[in-house]
């Protein structure tokens, strides 16, 4: 955290291979492995929005990384994998070589 705080660019995956990263380690944070009642929604919150996707249909007990893609794409806007500044995508191990040169 100290060297994002710094601003330094942070080397992240780029769509596909960040999905491998995300969600499999998301456990404590309304994860796989979160009780179960922190994986719900409030039905009767107000100014409830209707996403397309259910934020929890892809964190079943056991990864599935073969199902769940539009769902796992359309989530990833709103982590820190996307929101954050100062990072830099890689799409390969090739490509991180590069940009760490």
């Amino acid at each position: 955290s100290d060297v994002y705080a710094m601003g330094l660019p942070t080397f992240v995956p780029a769509d596909p291979l960040i999905h491998k990263f995300v969600w499999p380690y998301a456990g404590p944070f309304c994860g796989r492995t979160d009780p179960e009642l922190s994986r719900t929604v409030d039905v009767l919150a107000p100014n409830r929005s209707e996403p397309p996707f259910s934020p929890f249909a892809f964190q079943g007990e056991e990864y599935d990384a073969e199902n769940y893609h539009d769902d796992r794409r359309y989530w990833l806007q709103y982590t820190e994998w996307e929101l954050r500044p100062h990072l830099l995508r890689f799409g390969s191990a090739r490509e991180l070589l590069e940009l760490a040169a």
